[in-house]
């Protein structure tokens, strides 16, 4: 009798070993499958982040190039501005330099004697300096009308029509202290 009741208190201990064994095979199991969702929730979260940095950095690339496109549309403006700006100052200067001529070509024509014996339609180019006040500096025939006479007649007419008629700006006046002249009466 005493050896069966050892027997069943081994076996109920085996059993209660066993139940315990089953117990903490369950719960290994459950903090095994407890930990795989912890990795896979960090794994998603990892994911989640790296997307979504990836997203951030496709929308500062975006941001980036749209405002060196703005950039350079505003530098291009510029510029045509610019261009356009010069153009109207060279058109002006033209113009200027045009009446100018115009207004020098008179006023030589007035001061000039037309040769004896001369034909019509010559003409010859003049390099003319002025000092500031539009006094004839100097006149040079840089190319001639093939008629000394003619050639002389327009030279010294520059040089009676001293001083020719000058801008009333200082700084305009200065571009005109040299320039060709053609003279063609």
């Amino acid at each position: 009798l005493e050896e069966m009741k050892r027997q069943a208190e081994k076996e109920i201990k085996a059993e209660e070993v066993r139940k315990q064994q089953l117990v903490e095979e369950k719960r290994v199991t459950q903090e095994k499958q407890r930990l795989e969702e912890i990795k896979q929730q960090a794994e998603a979260k990892m994911k989640q982040q790296a997307e979504e940095k990836m997203k951030q950095q496709a929308e500062e690339k975006m941001k980036q190039q749209a405002e060196e496109k703005m950039k350079q549309q505003a530098e291009e403006k510029i510029k045509a501005e610019e261009v356009r700006k010069q153009q109207l100052v060279q058109e002006k200067r033209a113009t200027q330099e045009r009446k100018r001529l115009e207004e020098i070509k008179r006023h030589v024509k007035l001061h000039w004697t037309r040769p004896e014996n001369t034909i019509n339609d010559l003409q010859v180019t003049l390099d003319v300096r002025l000092l500031p006040s539009g006094d004839v500096e100097k006149v040079i025939i840089i190319e001639s009308s093939d008629n000394i006479i003619f050639d002389r007649s327009a030279e010294l007419a520059v040089y009676k029509a001293s001083p020719l008629p000058m801008p009333m700006d200082p700084k305009v006046a200065s571009q005109f202290l040299k320039f060709n002249f053609i003279f063609n009466p």
